[in-house]
């Protein structure tokens, strides 16, 4: 009967050392899983908040993106805007250009015009100056010639008188003679002159 309960305890023993090994088992099993479980929770919780970042990374991003296209839009926008604005200043000023540039081309033709006025003008004072140059010359000359005439007239005049006023010397002193020879004669000067020179103007008799 003992060696009974002795081969059941030691059974007993055998099972509960079993049981113990197999519950050791179990819960190094169970550590072993809550050690996996805590490390994939743990890899989850990193891939989720490398998820959460990444989205809100791409939503930043997109935000980003979004901003970016409407401040392109916008600056497309007042790009283009400015761009109208320069064009039409641009055709005004082409235009103002235009016209300035047909008055200019106006001025040019009436300058040209005055211009072949001018020279023209000149052309005809220069062919007047040469004609009055010559007609001067032709003064001068004529001048000259009148001058050298004069002179010769004066002189000639002047010869004139000196053989008028030797002559008019040589009459006085003729009829001085004469007289002197009429008076040794006996006659009557006063007589003999207004007989002889009754046209002209008789010396007076001397006393």
């Amino acid at each position: 009967m003992n060696q009974h309960f002795t081969i059941e305890r030691e059974e007993l023993e055998r099972a509960k050392s079993a049981l113990l090994e197999e519950q050791q088992s179990v819960m190094q099993r169970c550590a072993e899983e809550r050690r996996r479980l805590a490390g994939e929770w743990a890899e989850l919780h990193t891939q989720q908040k490398l998820n959460s970042e990444r989205i809100e990374q791409g939503a930043n991003r997109t935000l980003q993106l979004n901003a970016q296209q409407e401040g392109t839009v916008f600056t497309l926008a007042k790009e283009q805007a400015e761009l109208k604005v320069k064009a039409a200043e641009l055709k005004s000023k082409g235009e103002q250009l235009a016209q300035e540039r047909e008055i200019l081309n106006q001025e040019r033709h009436e300058l040209q015009l005055e211009k072949d006025r001018v020279n023209a003008m000149a052309i005809r004072i220069k062919q007047r100056a040469e004609e009055v140059e010559g007609m001067s010359k032709l003064a001068s000359q004529k001048y000259e010639e009148g001058e050298q005439r004069l002179l010769e007239a004066k002189r000639v005049e002047s010869e004139h008188q000196a053989r008028l006023h030797a002559i008019q010397k040589k009459m006085e002193r003729l009829q001085q003679q004469e007289q002197q020879l009429y008076q040794l004669s006996g006659i009557d000067w006063s007589r003999r002159c207004s007989l002889k020179y009754s046209a002209r103007r008789c010396p007076v008799s001397p006393m």
